[in-house]
């Protein structure tokens, strides 16, 4: 689904919104607060966010997507750069 592939792709820029929506002292606000910051999906991940919870600020209006850049995927190892989801193109 093209509208959810920014959150497969670590460089994907993104920009959250700096008021936390979750209620104060919950684990919820906590994890929010680590990664607010985050300018890419991968520094959001390695902050603490799942791409469930990237792609659910996304629904909520608490994430806008800048810009969905060519990059390593969560999904593959060692990266992506030209392969598809078919395997096609893939060396052995």
């Amino acid at each position: 689904m093209a509208s959810v592939t920014w959150v497969k792709c670590d460089t994907s820029r993104i920009q959250l919104d700096v008021g936390n929506p979750h209620k104060h002292d919950t684990a919820a606000h906590g994890k929010y607060e680590q990664i607010k910051w985050s300018t890419t999906v991968g520094e959001a991940k390695k902050a603490g966010a799942s791409a469930w919870d990237l792609s659910e600020y996304h629904k909520k209006n608490k994430l806008r997507v800048l810009d969905v850049a060519e990059g390593k995927s969560d999904g593959l190892e060692g990266g992506g750069g030209g392969t598809s989801k078919s395997g096609k193109g893939q060396a052995k």
